[in-house]
């Protein structure tokens, strides 16, 4: 699969450089997201552009490694996510801090939610929010690889089988965040003469989905859920420790990682065609899911 293609401001990828190189750690480590993302460089003036404009097609200009940029068609449908630096580099983040209440995240900038309006299914997030929260940072990036297996989908070839997979494999992520029924009754009503504008009110809904804060409790019954599939592999001890990991994780003790990566230890012992296929074990990289909990 090809690297998710995500939109960045040119100002943070300078900014971002800044504080590498003064050791700061933080989600924005452009050595380690260049590795799962395609990033491509927004300036200022383009940022303005994409704010202003619906146009789904547009150019912008890409650095090259001799000094000169060239100029890129942008498919603003082929991109699966942006973080945008606010064009007032110098106050916008510290207001954003200012009007949060503290131990809260700051709301969604302004201009990413202009963004928004015009392409609400592409995630947008802003540095500040990126870096206040583990939180934060994995709706995105789940958002983002969602985004893009959507679009290999569509690259692939629709059909209401093809459908029928993406929503089975995603089901259990979906759980985490909302009731199913909604997306589920899209999928039932699935012919071979609507499949398309199925499609096209299922991404919406599903990316909206999504963006809704996963909580503790929905992890838990979702984990609960996928317990169940292992119900008559494990033997008492297994089937304690894996219990104990999950209030762990319901009280604070522990993070997910930690009854996540002993479910997919059991799965392993254990193969079901179901859970292996689902996104919800392995919604990112690895790297990415450690980073999440660490930055």
């Amino acid at each position: 699969m090809d690297k998710p293609r995500v939109l960045i401001s040119e100002s943070l990828l300078s900014h971002v450089a800044s504080v590498e190189s003064q050791h700061q750690s933080g989600l924005l480590n452009t050595n380690l997201l260049s590795e799962y993302f395609q990033l491509l460089p927004v300036h200022h003036a383009m940022q303005q552009v994409l704010i202003h404009d619906n146009n789904a097609q547009t150019c912008i200009e890409l650095p090259g490694a001799d000094g000169q940029t060239t100029l890129m068609q942008l498919d603003l449908e082929k991109i699966c996510g942006y973080v945008m630096y606010p064009s007032d580099e110098t106050g916008a983040s510290t207001r954003e801090q200012n009007l949060t209440k503290p131990g809260t995240p700051p709301s969604i900038n302004v201009q990413a939610l202009q963004f928004m309006r015009h392409f609400p299914s592409i995630p947008v997030e802003t540095p500040t929010r990126l870096k206040s929260s583990y939180q934060i940072r994995e709706n995105f990036f789940e958002r983002v690889f969602v985004l893009s297996r959507w679009l290999n989908l569509i690259k692939t070839g629709l059909n209401a089988d093809h459908l029928v997979k993406f929503h089975a494999r995603h089901k259990l992520a979906i759980m985490a965040h909302a009731d199913t029924r909604d997306l589920g009754q899209l999928i039932a009503q699935l012919k071979k003469n609507n499949v398309q504008s199925i499609a096209g009110e299922y991404i919406k809904l599903l990316m909206n989905t999504l963006a809704a804060e996963a909580t503790v409790s929905s992890h838990v019954n979702v984990i609960q859920h996928i317990q169940g599939y292992l119900k008559k592999q494990l033997s008492a001890d297994e089937k304690t420790e894996l219990a104990e990991l999950i209030e762990g994780y319901r009280h604070g003790e522990v993070s997910r990682l930690a009854p996540v990566t002993l479910l997919k230890h059991f799965f392993r012992k254990h193969p079901d065609p179901y859970i292996l296929n689902s996104t919800y074990l392995d919604p990112v990289p690895f790297a990415l899911t450690v980073f999440e909990q660490s930055a």
